[in-house]
This record gives C-alpha cells, sequence and structure tokens, in this order.
C-alpha cells in the first residue's frame, strides 16, 4: 500500500506539470511570429505590417517531436538514479544478473517500447491538431474522455473488478466534463471570433480519437510494468527515443509532401526552425513544454505503476481545472492578447467543475460512499431487529395493571413486611435444625389445623397486602 503522503506528492507533482504541459502549448498556437520569407502570411489572425510573413506557430508534428525529445531525456534521470544507487543492496533478481543479461533483457522490450511510442505519437499528434481548432479549456475538457476508454480497457484486458462507487465516480466526472464541454460549445457560437462548426466539430473528434490511442498506451504501459518490473525512467526515455526518430524517418517527411496552408504544406518544419530563432517568448513557451513533458510522463508512469492508469486519467481530468484558471489569469495579465478570456457561458464551467471534483474524490475513495451506504443498511437491519425484540417486552409491560401513588406505597409497605417474614421464616429453620440435632421426643398427638397455626400463616391469613406482595414478586 503506497502511502497517502506519496500519493499526494505524485499527484500534486502530476497536476502542476501538466498544467504547464497544455497551458505552454496552447500559447505557442497564438503567438504569431515571422518566419520563411518564402511563406505568406496569415493576414487574418497576426499583424503583416510587422513582418509580411507574420503568421502563427501551428506546428503539432513539430510539437510531438519536442515531446519525445522530452521524454528521452528520462534517460538521464535514469542513469543518474542507477549511479547514485550503486553500492545499495539489490533485490536477488538484481543481483543475480549481469551486466550483458540486463541489455539484452532490456532489447527484448524494444518492440513494446516501440507499439507505446506510437500509441504516443498519434494520440498526442491528433490532439494536438484538435488544440489548434478549439479553446485549451475545452481541449483539456474533453481529453477527459480518456477515462472512458481506460476504464473499459482496464475491466477488459486487465481484467480488473471495479467496484459500483467508483463507477458513480467515474459518471459524475463524465457529467462534469459535457457541462464544462457545453459551455464552451455556447461560448463559440457567441464569441465575435468563433470558427465555423465543421473545425469545431472536426477538433472534438481529432482530440477524442486521441485519447481512445492514448488509453490504449496506459493500459499497456500498466500491464507490462507491473508485470515485468520494468523502471517508469526506462520505458519513457526510450518511448522518447523512438518517438522521436518516428518523427523524423517517418511523420515530417509524410506531413512536408502533403498541401496545406502552412507554407502551402500541411506542416513545414524548417520554417517551425526558423520562427524559434525570431521570437524569445516563443522560445521560452517551447522549452517550457519540452521540460514539462520530461517530469510529467515520468510521474506519469510512476503513478501506473505504483497506483492505476485510472488514477492517472483522473488526475489528468483535474487539469482541466488548474488550465483553465491559468489561461484567464493569462489572459488578464496580456489584456486578452493570449489566454481565454471570461464569457457570456463561462459561469457553466463552474458549475460543471463541481460534479468534476466531487467524482474524482468518489473514485479515490477520499469521499467513502459505499461505507456511509453500508452503514446505513446496517442500523436499518439493527433497528428491524431491535424493533421486532421489543414488541413482545412491550406488550407484556402493557399488561400490567395501572398503580396509583398510593398502591406504589402499599407494595414498598408489603415489600418491608415480607423482609419481616423472610426473617421470622429463617429463625423457624434455625429452630427446626436444633430440633433435629437434639433427641426424639415421644410422639404426641399431632394438633388440629383449626386449633393450631404458625405465625406466617396467621400474618398471610390475615395480611390484607399478602396478594400484592406475590404479585410484585412474579413480575420481578
Amino acid at each position: 500500500m503506497v502511502h497517502p503522503l506519496i500519493q499526494i506528492g505524485l499527484s500534486a507533482g502530476m497536476l502542476l506539470t501538466g498544467t504547464l504541459n497544455t497551458v505552454s502549448k496552447k500559447l505557442q498556437f497564438q503567438v504569431c511570429v515571422p518566419g520563411d520569407d518564402t511563406c505568406p502570411g496569415d493576414l487574418k489572425n497576426c499583424d503583416l505590417t510587422v513582418h509580411p510573413s507574420n503568421h502563427k506557430f501551428d506546428k503539432p508534428f513539430t510539437q510531438s517531436g519536442c515531446m519525445f525529445l522530452g521524454e528521452a531525456t528520462c534517460l538521464l534521470f535514469h542513469a543518474f538514479l542507477l549511479f547514485k544507487n550503486r553500492n545499495k543492496p539489490k533485490s536477488p533478481e538484481e543481483a543475480g544478473r549481469t551486466m550483458k543479461q540486463t541489455i539484452f533483457r532490456t532489447i527484448k522490450y524494444f518492440p513494446l517500447f516501440i507499439m507505446l511510442a506510437f500509441c504516443d505519437m498519434v494520440g498526442t499528434t491528433l490532439a494536438a491538431i484538435g488544440l489548434v481548432t478549439i479553446p485549451s479549456s475545452i481541449y483539456q475538457l474533453f481529453r477527459g474522455s480518456i477515462i472512458i476508454f481506460s476504464s473499459i480497457w482496464s475491466v477488459t484486458f486487465l481484467r480488473q473488478k471495479y467496484g459500483w462507487y467508483k463507477w458513480v465516480g467515474i459518471a459524475l466526472v463524465v457529467t462534469g466534463l459535457l457541462i464544462v464541454g457545453l459551455s464552451g460549445v455556447l461560448n463559440n457560437l457567441t464569441s465575435k471570433n468563433s470558427i465555423s462548426t465543421g473545425k469545431y466539430i472536426l477538433g472534438i473528434v481529432l482530440v477524442i480519437l486521441g485519447q481512445l490511442a492514448n488509453s490504449t498506451q496506459m493500459i499497456f504501459e500498466e500491464k507490462y510494468l507491473k508485470s515485468a518490473n520494468l523502471q517508469p525512467l526506462l520505458v519513457i526515455g526510450f518511448e522518447g527515443i523512438f518517438g522521436f526518430l518516428m518523427c523524423v524517418a517517418v511523420a515530417y517527411p509524410i506531413v512536408s509532401s502533403i498541401p496545406g496552408d502552412d507554407c502551402n504544406k500541411y506542416e513545414n518544419v524548417l520554417d517551425a526552425l526558423t520562427m524559434l530563432g525570431q521570437n524569445t517568448f516563443l522560445l521560452i513557451m517551447f522549452l517550457c513544454y519540452f521540460a514539462s513533458i520530461s517530469f510529467y510522463n515520468g510521474l506519469g508512469l510512476t503513478v501506473s505503476k505504483l497506483l492505476s492508469a485510472v488514477h492517472r486519467t483522473l488526475i489528468d481530468a483535474c487539469r482541466s481545472i488548474f488550465v483553465w484558471l491559468s489561461m484567464l489569469i493569462v489572459n488578464w495579465c496580456t489584456k486578452e492578447s493570449f489566454g481565454e478570456p471570461w464569457l457570456q457561458y463561462s459561469w457553466i464551467q463552474v458549475i460543471g467543475f463541481i460534479p468534476l471534483v466531487i467524482g474524482t474524490l468518489i473514485y479515490n475513495h477520499v469521499i467513502p460512499i459505499d461505507e456511509w451506504v453500508k452503514k446505513l443498511r446496517k442500523s436499518k437491519q439493527t433497528a428491524e431487529v431491535s424493533g421486532g425484540e421489543d414488541k413482545p417486552l412491550l406488550s407484556s409491560q402493557d399488561d400490567i395493571p395501572y398503580q396509583s401513588l398510593e398502591e406504589k406505597d402499599d407494595t414498598k409497605s408489603g415489600s418491608l413486611l415480607d423482609d419481616d417474614m423472610k426473617s421470622d421464616k429463617g429463625k423457624e429453620n434455625a429452630n427446626y435444625g436444633t430440633s433435629m440435632m437434639s433427641p426424639s421426643p415421644s410422639p404426641s398427638p399431632s394438633p388440629s389445623p383449626s386449633s393450631s397455626s404458625s405465625p406466617s400463616s396467621n400474618m398471610q391469613t390475615n395480611n390484607p397486602l399478602a396478594t400484592d406482595k406475590n404479585s410484585v414478586n412474579s413480575d420481578h
């Protein structure tokens, strides 16, 4: 069982770096920078008086390459930890393994690394293309749809069993995401800078398809990290290496040969490098994205190994709150040059955050609704059982006749008299015992009942409280 403080630290670190990831990525798309002189400028979105080739940095595949380079740096952290812990005692499995065996064991998993890198490239690139056309808050919120796919994959392929309270938490999270997504759609329809409905819907579909690919990647990571005991930094580092090689050898040649709006290509990678050298703010955002990727993916893999893939996706879904707040602050600080403004239907976003947060707390068992239900059922069963046992007692109490204050006093007097009678009876028993020890006298005729009676019998005959005494004693 992972310590709660470690869980909080991993979640907070993943949340912080994930927020910086999305914010820096969206701000790159909002910057207008002069590029290659052969590229036409963006007259609709940029000021061409600054430079004729001024256009926005719409480079999703370039960002994917940056992401994979950030992931590859995790190998440096992995090597540093190996060097730091070289003198510490190792597990029996690691101690009995030579360096050559360790290298061959890592190479054996190269096909897995390539598959994970492919899923990561497809998912990240599709989501980035969608981010170009939709706001960052809507992008981040629809990325929360990954929880649906990862939960289905966990139950189907990993054979995990979820309690009903976890499905309640997931349902609340999805409900919150849909509410916030609705606010974004309404804001786009009423905004002055709204885009066409077709592009908006296409952007949402691409983001959802990207989450399908990323959820598949997460499930494979969870399965093989736990079964093969692979180090998270090692896995993410090789994912970065193979992913970057895929971008350079496959993705970049393809997008450069497809006609498009980026210097007459779908994406011009050389123009992206030129733009990075022309603008300091763009370069800073690019480097922030590079650094946040390195830490975010490393923390994400650690969460998948120590907790679960759905924990990772739920934390990722909560990023939408911090991403939206950060973009509002950036918009206010830059006087609406960057970020996202507060629009007419932004208050619906606030309402949508409530079920999102509550659902996350329920899933992580911070709000233990399953225990509350068990206690409620147990209390009802106890009340029903105790109610059935008390009913005969109440009916027997109802048979007791009502007693006035005088009768209660008489009962007390009867009790005192009963004590005196017990004392007399004790004396008689003592006399009887003495007579048994003495020699027996000659027989004498027994007295008749009418002529002889014991004091106790006279008391019972003459005492008017004897009946009340007996009735009280029978109740006790």
